[in-house]
């Protein structure tokens, strides 16, 4: 018989080996995510989530309050760049959430039946083995190693989880409590992942209600229930800095919404803006594609023997511990699928997190499983290792082919030599979103071109940013009315008084397009004389082009836009726009037929 002790997720039994083992996993994995960590302002949402962090400001919906107040602390540190600290904050999440993945590894093979269970070395080793695979995860590596939320939002679903099964092995509602606390918090930092995954720990919880009187199940509901909105309270960061920042607004600080009010706050968190969008993302998502994402992620073998861990927890009638893990992966994989499930979006698979640890945890049961299965005591460490091995090894390899994002630079060099050649008090349009993120960063941490007034007009629809901007720059006023009816006009222009530059992307009507010059990678108004390169596409931006597939998308859409813009209507540069697609685009259908479209093709 299996003690209770024995069995516990939260003081797996062992030996010194075994807190070894853990301390390494942490230390490893933290060790590789800060040595690949994002030095520079990277893209996606990360350059907006470093900025906001850095500027205290309200991110976009839901808000990630949690992230951005652990992300204000790191700014504090001496150590690299703003974006650099930022990012410190996943890595150090990755680093537990792989910890977490030794312990319930751990705690898991002590469920199973001492005919099979191995020694606790052995189970120290597999677990090692298991949580190194999670760690080094294609998508745990991308989402650890850049500010987001995902990495955050992975351990406190595990933490979570494991919280409350150890309150159901112990009898103890103070572990459940603890779970619900830590779920609230969760809602601070991506209420979709953490969310779906504490669908396993409120599982994991209800054997604490069957075995109380219904009197006391009342009093420990209302108490987990108080410690859920008790971590939830870090949401009222949300509407207290919207106060603080929108009482004296500027134009660069990100501030998405205005939650002063009880409709606006919901707006933020709640992620409307998102919601109405679903329909689109749906339209181009892969739900298909999720159990080859999975192995991708972690290995064939991975994948097949965290199968085989379930089953093997079943057949040991380990029901109340399988339903759990099960949950909180499924509940991971719903969110994904509920988001738009897109195989090649890092973001995607940073919901997947919660799910990848709880198949390596089942990958450990098995391969457990398996080592003490057989009769040979001598025969055990040699299948450990190679069973240990399958574990690791496409890990390894994922992690040693996926080129390291600590370098990657060049786009915010891109863009502050494009804002840098901009003429005094210019006013500049954008209107893709990685584009206004990385501009945000430049300007709320490094203070660039502060003369120049910056509109997003994709932030243009907004609750109160047109009313904060026109408050700030009342000269922009013509062009929000414009763009409330539809494109830019020439008179709305015009009624500018100041120099005019903006992306290819600002919809704009045909005869004001007409009139612009193309010069440092935007379209200007009165027109200037072209530079030598106007795409300003140095070389060591073409290189991490070639080498990051996420530059590649942001400076190829870029020039797509800016081509389609060009020939359009017939202007001199379309030519050196469309070859320029080409080469960064060479296999993209939609940049091949604008070139059969608009000019020859490249030599």
């Amino acid at each position: 018989m299996v003690s209770r002790s024995s069995r516990s997720f939260a003081t797996p039994s062992g030996a010194n080996v075994t807190l070894w083992f853990g301390v390494e996993v942490v230390l490893v994995a933290f060790g590789i995510y800060v040595y690949r960590l994002a030095s520079h302002p990277y893209l996606l949402d990360s350059a907006e989530l470093a900025a906001a962090a850095f500027g205290l400001g309200v991110a976009h919906p839901p808000g990630e309050p949690l992230a951005l107040l652990l992300g204000k602390a790191a700014c504090f540190l001496p150590l690299g760049p703003v974006a650099f600290r930022v990012g410190l904050v996943q890595a150090a999440a990755g680093a537990c959430a792989a910890g977490l993945v030794y312990l319930l590894s751990l705690a898991a093979m002590t469920q199973l039946d001492a005919r099979v269970r191995p020694g606790p070395t052995l189970r120290a080793w597999i677990a090692n083995a298991s949580a190194l695979a999670f760690a080094w995860a294609p998508g745990m590596v991308d989402n650890a190693t850049r500010p987001e939320v995902y990495a955050l939002s992975t351990v406190l679903a595990l933490a979570a989880t494991g919280l409350a099964l150890q309150a159901a092995e112990q009898s103890d509602p103070r572990f459940a409590f603890a779970a619900a606390f830590v779920l609230g918090l969760g809602m601070g930092s991506h209420p979709l992942v953490v969310g779906g995954a504490g669908l396993g720990a409120v599982a994991a919880s209800l054997p604490l209600l069957a075995r109380t009187s219904w009197a006391r199940r009342w009093g420990l509901t209302a108490g987990a229930v108080a410690a859920f909105v008790a971590g939830a309270l870090v949401l009222l960061y949300v509407p207290a800095r919207a106060q603080a920042l929108l009482s004296h607004p500027d134009g660069d600080t990100l501030v998405w919404g205005d939650a002063r009010s009880l409709s606006g706050w919901w707006w933020v968190v709640s992620a409307r803006t998102f919601a109405g969008k679903n329909a689109f993302i749906q339209s181009g998502a892969e739900p298909a594609s999720l159990p080859f994402v999975l192995m991708e992620e972690l290995g064939l073998a991975g994948a097949c023997l965290a199968l085989v861990g379930f089953y093997v927890l079943l057949r040991f009638r380990r029901i109340h511990t399988t339903l759990a893990l099960l949950l909180t992966a499924g509940g991971a994989m719903g969110a994904a699928l509920v988001a738009g499930f897109d195989p090649h979006n890092p973001d995607i698979r940073g919901y997947l997190g919660p799910a990848l640890a709880i198949l390596a945890v089942g990958a450990s049961v098995a391969a457990g499983a398996l080592v003490g299965a057989l009769a040979r005591p001598l025969v055990r460490p040699v299948v450990a290792l190679v069973t240990t091995g399958l574990l690791v090894q496409s890990g390894a390899r994922a992690l040693a082919a996926r080129p390291s994002l600590a370098e990657v630079g060049a786009p915010a060099r891109w863009l502050t030599a494009s804002v840098g050649a901009l003429y005094p008090r210019t006013t500049l349009l954008t209107a893709h979103f990685e584009t206004a993120f990385l501009l945000a960063y430049l300007r709320v941490v490094e203070g660039v071109r502060p003369d120049v007034t910056w509109v997003h007009l994709g932030f243009g629809r907004s609750p109160g940013y047109a009313a904060r901007m026109q408050t700030v720059a009342p000269a922009v006023a013509p062009v929000f009315a414009a763009h409330a009816r539809g494109p830019i006009t020439t008179a709305a222009v015009d009624a500018l008084g100041h120099p005019l530059a903006m992306e290819g992307l600002v919809p704009m009507e045909p005869a004001l397009a007409r009139g612009l010059s193309y010069a440092g990678a935007l379209w200007h108004w009165p027109p200037r004389r072209p530079e030598p390169e106007p795409t300003l596409l140095t070389a060591p931006l073409l290189r991490e082009a070639e080498a990051h597939r996420s530059v590649r998308g942001f400076v190829g859409w870029r020039v797509f836009q800016d081509a389609r813009l060009a020939c359009t209507v017939r202007h001199p540069m379309t030519a050196h726009l469309v070859k320029t697609t080409a080469a960064l685009l060479p296999d993209d259908l939609v940049a091949r037929q604008l070139r059969e479209d608009c000019g020859p093709s490249p030599p």
